[in-house]
């Protein structure tokens, strides 16, 4: 199957502003912040995304690379309005989403002047959604006592993710084909590191300020936590970190290592959720 039949886009209407929950993932504080504080991170980088891939499209003569980047573009407009409507909704139940938001825009916005950095931070960033999304696709007890709205969400941005997962990768190779192998496994995996650390950091920071809003403390026990949502039985970081850990790998291409056979089930069980959530006649 050709990479460009695998990418879908689809505008898909969530209306997260409207109703938004707190604690909607099992009634569980901390595995709620992480999805929630997750998502504070992904309008800006979108637009990033956007940027980055469309100018690179711009300066391709390769017809293919190119249509695919159009349909990456046209998956990731759509993310882009849900998850600022997505973050619209946590403004209204009292985050402060700007000061959130805040160290995204000064990294994705203010010092992404390299168009070759830029772009290998698109990569690294697409890596780390990527392996998310074989995590929460793989593994539904991730989503286990989800509101349905927003499982519905996260499901629909997984499988878009995996969709269109090689395509940065690949339009970094079309843009450093003369650059060695060794010089371009170096820039890829050290993007992948730096942006690693950088968001790991902020998604921290930014939890420690969700839970606060929601009256907890911050001491040992909220490491304890955080932890314990990440790496626990449901936690999305140990049921990601294989796929994650596989972008260093030399020769590493996600084309090749993509699972067809998830990314069908995924759209099998999406298109049952939103036939069910249709109102009926």
């Amino acid at each position: 199957m050709e990479v460009s039949s695998r990418i879908i886009p689809r505008r898909l209407t969530f209306a997260m502003a409207s109703h938004a929950e707190r604690r909607w993932l099992d009634g569980d504080l901390f595995r709620t912040a992480l999805f929630d504080c997750f998502s504070l991170f992904l309008p800006e980088g979108e637009r990033f995304f956007l940027r980055t891939m469309g100018q690179l499209a711009r300066q391709s003569n390769d017809e293919a690379l190119k249509g695919d980047i159009r349909r990456f573009c046209l998956q990731e407009s759509n993310h882009l309005r849900a998850h600022e409507d997505y973050n619209q909704g946590l403004r209204r139940i009292g985050h402060d989403v700007d000061r959130m938001e805040r160290g995204v825009r000064r990294l994705l916005r203010d010092r992404a002047r390299d168009p070759l950095d830029a772009l290998a931070k698109t990569c690294a960033i697409e890596q780390i959604t990527a392996s998310l999304a074989v995590a929460v696709l793989r593994h539904p007890e991730i989503m286990a006592g989800a509101s349905a709205r927003y499982r519905r969400l996260w499901m629909w941005h997984s499988l878009e993710e995996l969709e269109h997962a090689g395509v940065a990768l690949r339009g970094l190779k079309a843009a450093t084909l003369g650059m060695s192998g060794f010089r371009r496994y170096w820039l890829r995996t050290w993007a992948l590191t730096f942006m690693t650390a950088w968001i790991s950091h902020h998604l921290t920071l930014n939890v420690m300020r969700y839970v606060r809003r929601d009256g907890q403390k911050v001491g040992i026990g909220f490491y304890v936590k955080l932890l314990a949502a990440l790496f626990g039985r449901r936690g999305p970081a140990r049921h990601a970190l294989g796929s994650f850990l596989r972008y260093y790998l030399p020769g590493y291409d996600p084309d090749r290592s993509h699972d067809m056979a998830l990314v069908e089930r995924a759209r099998a069980v999406f298109e049952r959720e939103i036939a069910a959530a249709e109102p009926r006649a």
